[in-house]
C-alpha cells in the first residue's frame, strides 16, 4: 500500500514538472528556454533535411543521414507529443473535464493539432502506398510547429483568429470581384485574345494576379476598353488588398497590447504589496504601471534628484549608497517613496546591482493609490518613516 502510494507521488511530482517545463508558460525558467531552443534547431534541421532531400545528388549521397535526421525527430516530436498530454490535465480546465476528456480538449487545441500535422505524414508514409513525393512536401508542414515556440508566431496566430470573420468576408470579396472581373474581360478581350481571355477560367488567371496586385505582365489587354478596366481593377485590387493588411495590423497591434497587459499584471502580483489586491484592482494598477529591465550598475536614480515616481523590483537587487553604508534591496522590496510622500529631493543614491527587471508608477497614480487603499498607504508610511529614521509632520505628507 505504501509503495503504492510512493509511486502515485513521484508520477504526480514528475507530471507537474513535466507541465512546467512543456504547457505552463507562466513559470520560465533556464530549463524552458533550454527545451524551447532544442526543439526549434531540431525542427529547422528537420525542414532543412527535408528541403535538401529534394536535391537528387544531396539525396543520393546523404540520403540515410537524411533519414536519421527525419527519424530522430518524429521520435521527438512524439515523445513531446504524448508526454503533453500525459501532463496536460495538470491545468485546473482539463483537470476539470476529467482525464480521458479534458486530453481529448487539450489535443483538439489548434497547438496540439499543429503537433499532430507535424507527426502524421511520417507515419503515413509506414503504413500507406500514397506517392511519398506528396507526403514529403507534408513533411514541411512540420515548420508550423515552430509557432509552439515562438510568441511572435503564436500572436500572429491569435491574430487570425481574433478577425477570423472579418477576414472570411475579405476572401469572399476577393472571390466575388474576381468572378466578375474575369467575366467582363472575357467579354472585352475574348475575341482579341483567345488563348490568354478566350474562356472565363483563362481570364482569371489575369484577374487574381492583377486584383493582388502582383502584376506578372504575361497576360495584357491590348484594346483600349481593356486596358481602361485593367487600371480600375487594378484599383479595385489595391481596395480589396488594404481591407486585410488593415485587419491583420490593427489585430496585431491589439493582441500585442494584450500580451503587454497580461505580463504587466503577472509582474504586479509578484510584488508583495499588491498580492492581496482583487484582480480588478490588479489591473488598473497594472495599466499605470510601466516594466523596466536596467543592466548591472546602472544608476536608477540621484541623490538630490526631485522625486516623479515610485520603484518596485521584480527581478533582481539594487544598492542603496548611503554616506556611510550600502543597503541592498531584493525583489518585492520598492524605494523612491519618501521623495513623493514627502516631497524632498532624493535622500540617496540607488543603482542596480544586478540585471533588475523593475515596475514604476509616477506620482499621481502612486499618490492616487494610497489614497484608495489605506492598508498599502499604512504598509509604505511605515517603511518610509523607518528609512528617514523619524514619523514627519503629517502636514508635510502629500497624501
Amino acid at each position: 500500500m505504501a509503495a503504492g502510494s510512493s509511486f502515485s507521488l513521484l508520477r504526480r511530482s514528475w507530471r507537474t514538472r513535466l507541465y512546467s517545463l512543456l504547457i505552463d508558460t507562466e513559470r520560465r525558467n533556464w530549463w524552458n528556454t533550454v527545451f524551447d531552443g532544442s526543439m526549434v534547431l531540431l525542427l529547422l534541421l528537420s525542414t532543412g533535411a527535408v528541403i535538401m532531400e529534394s536535391v537528387p545528388e544531396i539525396e543520393q549521397e546523404y540520403g540515410l543521414l537524411i533519414e536519421w535526421v527525419d527519424a530522430i525527430t518524429v521520435i521527438a516530436i512524439s515523445v513531446e507529443y504524448g508526454l503533453r498530454l500525459w501532463c496536460c490535465t495538470d491545468d485546473p480546465y482539463y483537470a476539470s473535464l476529467g482525464r480521458l476528456r479534458g486530453r481529448l480538449a487539450y489535443a483538439l487545441t489548434p497547438l496540439s493539432m499543429l503537433d499532430l500535422v507535424a507527426l502524421l505524414p511520417y507515419y503515413l508514409a509506414l503504413i500507406s502506398a500514397v506517392d511519398l513525393r506528396f507526403l514529403m512536401v507534408l513533411r514541411l508542414l512540420r515548420i508550423l510547429k515552430l509557432a509552439r515556440y515562438s510568441p511572435a508566431l503564436s500572436t500572429v496566430l491569435a491574430a487570425v483568429a481574433a478577425e477570423r470573420k472579418a477576414l472570411t468576408a475579405a476572401l469572399f470579396l476577393l472571390l466575388v470581384s474576381l468572378v466578375l472581373v474575369s467575366g467582363v474581360m472575357y467579354h472585352i478581350e475574348g475575341d482579341v485574345q483567345p488563348d490568354a481571355f478566350g474562356t472565363i477560367p483563362r481570364a482569371m488567371w489575369w484577374a487574381i494576379v492583377t486584383l493582388t496586385t502582383v502584376g506578372y505582365g504575361d497576360v495584357t489587354p491590348v484594346t483600349a476598353a481593356g486596358r481602361i478596366f485593367a487600371a480600375l481593377t487594378a484599383l479595385l485590387g489595391i481596395m480589396i488588398c488594404a481591407v486585410p493588411a488593415g485587419l491583420m495590423a490593427s489585430s496585431f497591434i491589439a493582441e500585442l497590447r494584450k500580451r503587454d497587459f497580461v505580463v504587466s499584471c503577472r509582474l504586479v502580483a509578484r510584488v508583495p504589496f499588491f498580492r492581496s489586491l482583487e484582480a480588478a484592482l490588479i489591473a488598473e494598477i497594472a495599466a499605470a504601471l510601466q516594466p523596466l529591465v536596467l543592466p548591472p550598475n546602472y544608476v536608477i536614480v540621484h541623490k538630490g534628484d526631485r522625486g516623479d515616481r515610485v520603484y518596485f523590483i521584480v527581478e533582481g537587487e539594487a544598492r542603496v549608497e548611503l554616506p556611510n553604508s550600502q543597503v541592498t534591496l531584493r525583489a518585492g522590496e520598492f524605494f523612491g517613496e519618501t521623495a513623493l510622500l514627502y516631497d524632498r529631493p532624493r535622500q540617496a543614491t540607488v543603482v542596480t546591482a544586478s540585471e533588475c527587471r523593475l515596475l514604476h508608477l509616477d506620482r499621481e497614480p502612486f499618490l492616487e493609490l494610497l489614497r484608495a487603499q489605506p492598508a498599502i498607504r499604512d504598509a509604505v508610511e511605515r517603511v518610509a518613516e523607518q528609512r528617514i529614521g523619524r514619523p514627519p509632520d503629517h502636514a508635510d505628507k502629500q497624501i
